[in-house]
């Protein structure tokens, strides 16, 4: 069920986004059987999930790594005193985050809230992107990603048969930031948006699998079926 139906429904997007947590493997399982099945008989390979996100102490301490970035910790106290943080977002005890689900929905729209595939992870990226970049240049981002996840996610599901998430999209988005670009200004970021948006659909489109004749065909030992292996 989308989560725009199940809200329509009557469920809040609270309760919508834990349960297709819970469901994103099944769903992605089906429909690998839907797709394979004619070829395995009802077994079936479980699509990975495209996810290099690091673990939150690593995107924590990012400023360790690149010097143009101020020190995460005073960037977020500061936040939080002159209270400049999104309406979605507020400090739990001992400054973690919460982000509220309805409000980040009211924002940013029903479908990047859908594409969220674990909270807990977005929550992680976003609270280092609010760490090291200012109000104005965070919102900028997140419209990025809002952008991208509407325009584009459908169809690298189809193309990749996995799914993409929200965390994974804003996580690239700030990655290649952070990599690329010293200044963190808005209007710096602003200039380079369709950069920005180009260098991350280029990402996706190169997990894309070679045709077969550029591929190498094996054979498994264990179910004696084949595969092809290629470089992305």
């Amino acid at each position: 069920m989308r989560i725009a139906s199940r809200a329509t429904n009557g469920y809040s997007l609270r309760r919508a986004l834990s349960t297709q947590s819970r469901k994103v493997f099944d769903r992605i399982a089906r429909e690998s059987t839907k797709l394979h099945s004619n070829q395995t008989d009802g077994k079936f390979d479980i699509v990975r999930i495209i996810n290099d996100i690091p673990y939150k102490e690593a995107l924590l301490s990012l400023h360790k790594v690149h010097s143009h970035l101020s020190n995460g910790s005073t960037a977020s106290s500061v936040k939080s005193a002159v209270g400049v943080l999104p309406q979605f977002v507020r400090h739990k005890v001992g400054g973690q985050l919460r982000v509220n689900i309805d409000q980040l929905a009211s924002q940013l729209g029903v479908k990047f809230v859908q594409q969220i595939g674990n909270l807990a992870s977005f929550t992680d990226v976003l609270d280092g992107l609010l760490r090291y970049y200012s109000d104005q240049a965070a919102q900028l981002l997140l419209q990025l990603t809002r952008n991208f996840i509407e325009q584009q996610a459908d169809s690298i599901d189809r193309n990749l048969n996995t799914f993409v998430s929200t965390e994974l999209v804003l996580y690239r988005i700030l990655n290649h930031c952070i990599k690329n670009y010293e200044s963190c200004a808005v209007d710096f970021l602003e200039r380079r948006r369709f950069e920005i948006i180009d260098v991350i659909s280029k990402y996706f489109q190169s997990l894309l699998p070679q045709p077969e004749h550029n591929s190498r065909r094996r054979k498994c030992a264990t179910c004696h079926g084949v595969y092809y292996m290629c470089s992305l």
